[in-house]
């Protein structure tokens, strides 16, 4: 499949001008490839948890705690406060002539200087029971745009397009007689389409939609997540009322990047870059349930090794306060801190289906500003 009818679909359903694609660094963000909305709303403090079917991204040892399987088949979105303004803006920018036109289209790039934009699309499905897990997810795309002064007004625009195909495992070992460890791994194959571009303001003017396959990189690589779970038993005290869960998880073990080429957008296209190795550590706190309600609090140190890491912008804190009413009828409100700025959510199911929704800040500026871009996500899926 040619890139150009590839990213259509995108341009379809985000209403993106993919001319704004191709070889630059956008900001020093940190991506992470799968994303559960949950997660989000509590600060993506999730390392820890290993009840649902997105622990197999999180915290593959978590699935040897797993009391009973589910089917997830998802469709999620997500979207920065202002992302459909600036492509409508660009859109309707005219002039009576070429000079007019450039001039106009320099004036609205200029009036967003130092913005930053996000949007998101996945499509996927878990496939989760005690000990194993199995996800397909062909879409997983992610676009960050941030606009600087460069030779002149610029638009920076960075996106991953991103096919897994998974399966974890989990069980617990019998290093100790009275606590319980849990050990996991999730073997995965991804293939990647990475594009990044300077976009200048005349380039803009000239065509807002133009795109060339020529700008993208791809290829197929194979890794490994692996995790260690440490649940500490107490017959009293604290200790047993909060009953904690520890883990330690490296995600990319390997770190073999995207090598191997199949050229399906891009015949003369290179290596996108590397996921890089990363090193979380996480733990739980959860309280005696209560009747139908359920109190857990989270914290989480992600991304260690990464480039852009800091400790500020590897910290999430989250609390989650979940309800259940009956098999068929449950959901939860979450609240957190992701990277030093405010999340929430919320989880609402009603028989199959699930609807989970979360806003949450990302830190997207360099090493020497801190800069926060607010972003809103949903899932809609079928769980059964």
């Amino acid at each position: 499949m040619k890139l150009s009818k590839s990213f259509l679909f995108l341009s379809l359903f985000l209403s993106v001008p993919f001319s704004v694609f191709g070889q630059a660094l956008v900001n020093h963000a940190i991506h992470q490839d799968y994303l559960s909305v949950r997660a989000l709303g509590m600060g993506n403090a999730f390392t820890a948890v290993s009840d649902d079917y997105s622990t197999m991204f999180y915290n593959p040892a978590g699935l040897a705690a797993l009391k009973s399987g589910t089917i997830n088949m998802f469709i999620n979105g997500g979207i920065s406060g202002s992302f459909l303004e600036l492509f409508n803006d660009v859109k309707n920018v005219g002039g009576a002539n070429e000079t007019e036109k450039n001039q106009n289209m320099s004036n609205l790039i200029q009036s967003k200087y130092d913005s930053d934009y996000f949007s998101r699309l996945g499509l996927g499905a878990i496939w989760a029971r005690p000990r194993w897990a199995v996800a397909i997810i062909p879409l997983d795309f992610e676009l960050n745009m941030s606009i600087h002064q460069g030779v002149g007004p610029t638009v920076n625009v960075e996106g991953n397009q991103t096919t897994t195909i998974a399966y974890s495992y989990g069980r617990h070992v019998k290093w100790h007689e009275k606590h319980a460890w849990s050990w996991g791994a999730t073997v995965k194959g991804m293939y990647r389409g990475y594009v990044a571009k300077n976009v200048s303001a005349t380039e803009l003017a000239a065509n807002p939609e133009f795109f060339k396959g020529s700008d993208a990189k791809e290829g197929l690589g194979i890794d490994a997540d692996i995790s260690l779970m440490f649940e500490p038993k107490y017959e009293n005290g604290f200790m047993s009322v909060v009953a904690p869960t520890f883990v330690m998880a490296v995600r990319n073990l390997a770190d073999l990047g995207f090598k191997q080429n199949m050229h399906f957008f891009n015949k003369e296209s290179t290596e996108p870059p590397a996921a890089g190795r990363r090193l979380d550590f996480g733990s739980k706190w959860q309280l005696p349930s209560w009747k139908i309600f359920t109190v857990r609090g989270m914290v989480d140190v992600r991304d260690i090794g990464h480039k852009y890491w800091n400790y500020m912008k590897g910290l999430h804190v989250g609390a989650e306060f979940e309800w259940n009413i009956s098999r068929w009828w449950r959901g939860g409100w979450r609240v957190g801190l992701n990277q030093g700025y405010w999340t929430a959510g919320f989880t609402g199911k009603i028989l199959t289906f699930m609807l989970d929704l979360a806003t949450w800040g990302e830190e997207v500026g360099t090493m020497d500003k801190t800069t926060e871009n607010r972003r809103y996500m949903f899932a809609a899926s079928l769980d059964f």
